[in-house]
């Protein structure tokens, strides 16, 4: 989930099990985080790319899955 209007808002939510991933974004760089428009995974889903209103994009490898 994200938000348009608010920067630093984004949270994934773990659809197995209903789970709010606490710790993403990374406390270290979230405030690099812009107002988020667009967000995708990649194929495998070990990734997780997000665009922002200022034309910047952040790519995140997600731990979570440890095969890619």
């Amino acid at each position: 989930m994200a938000s348009r209007q608010e920067p630093q808002a984004v949270r994934l939510w773990h659809l197995g099990d209903g789970r709010v991933m606490q710790n993403f974004p990374p406390p270290t760089i979230r405030h690099y985080l812009a107002a988020v428009h667009s967000a995708d995974f990649s194929p495998g889903g070990g990734f997780l790319c997000l665009g922002q209103h200022t034309g910047r994009a952040a790519m995140f490898r997600l731990s979570h899955y440890s095969g890619y």
